[in-house]
């Protein structure tokens, strides 16, 4: 039995098809999902408009009160942390919160990369209309980018601190929150793993091709 939060029908159908009895946490209006009576219990929080996960995480777990569930299955970048605000309260092992929100939010990530010593490119994030850059800021071409959004969705490129504080100036109150940080230019490789039992499954190595 799993608690799946978020997701994406394709996935959910293999759970099925193997075998497993599917409690939906359903975060979304769009969210894609199989038919009703595919799962054993919908919960459905999709129309909470104030992001408060914790109040959220609540609401599930009372809904849920009683049943017991071998895993949980979390899809989507907005669903982990709340899957992680769930997992926790309901025992159900998964990464922490505080992990999970790293693992979605690039500033966040950046800045645990920086306080780890491993290194990272020039970054920074919008407050207040200006980029409170994390060091020097770079020379080179810039990306902005929503925190924790993905598929490029809201994504600028600019070509210098100074040409992207003038778009800022023209855009007042639209990226506040928003991640800056330097565009290394070269080939794009995406590195792919998995975490099985706390060990690494290296999943595969993809270069990026495109027309220019």
């Amino acid at each position: 039995h799993l608690l799946v939060v978020g997701g994406i029908s394709s996935v959910h159908e293999i759970a099925h098809r193997l075998g497993a009895e599917l409690t939906l946490v359903k975060t979304a209006a769009s969210q894609t999902m199989l038919a009703a009576d595919a799962y054993a219990r919908i919960v459905d929080v999709s129309d909470h408009g104030d992001g408060d996960r914790a109040r959220l995480a609540r609401k599930v777990t009372e809904a849920v009160a009683g049943t017991t569930f071998d895993g949980i299955l979390c899809l989507h970048d907005e669903a982990v942390e709340l899957g992680a605000l769930i997992a926790e309260r309901l025992g159900l092992s998964f990464p922490s919160p505080e992990v999970a929100h790293r693992t979605v939010n690039k500033s966040a990530m950046r800045a645990c990369l920086d306080r780890s010593g491993l290194g990272s490119v020039a970054h920074g994030v919008v407050v207040d209309g200006r980029v409170e850059w994390s060091g020097v800021a770079p020379t080179s071409e810039i990306v902005l980018k929503p925190v924790d959004g993905r598929a490029s969705r809201g994504v600028t490129f600019h070509s210098s601190a100074g040409e992207l504080q003038e778009w800022l100036d023209s855009h007042p109150g639209e990226v506040e929150g928003y991640l800056a940080e330097e565009r290394k230019l070269g080939r794009e490789i995406s590195v792919e793993a998995l975490i099985v039992r706390s060990g690494d499954a290296w999943h595969g190595v993809t270069a990026k091709s495109t027309n220019g």
